[in-house]
């Protein structure tokens, strides 16, 4: 599935907990919800959507332009 194309309440993995998607926007940095985190708690965040899978951990589709995108921001830290 390409990133694009998660749309509101499409449940994923986002940094290694179960989380579902929070807006309908398309582009690297999206809002999800964490149904359950380390506290125990939810939150909602933004994350960079080279950090977030499917729900069966495979990883989403990127266009080429988000490849580069995320190759720029990876190589940051």
């Amino acid at each position: 599935m390409m990133i694009n194309d998660m749309k509101k309440g499409d449940k994923v993995i986002a940094n290694g907990f179960e989380a579902e998607m929070a807006d309908n926007k398309k582009g690297m940095i999206r809002m999800v919800r964490v149904l359950h985190n380390v506290s125990g708690h939810g939150e909602i965040g933004s994350v960079y959507m080279f950090n977030v899978t499917d729900r069966n951990h495979n990883p989403l589709d990127m266009t080429p332009t988000q490849q580069k995108q995320a190759a720029a921001i990876k190589s940051q830290f």
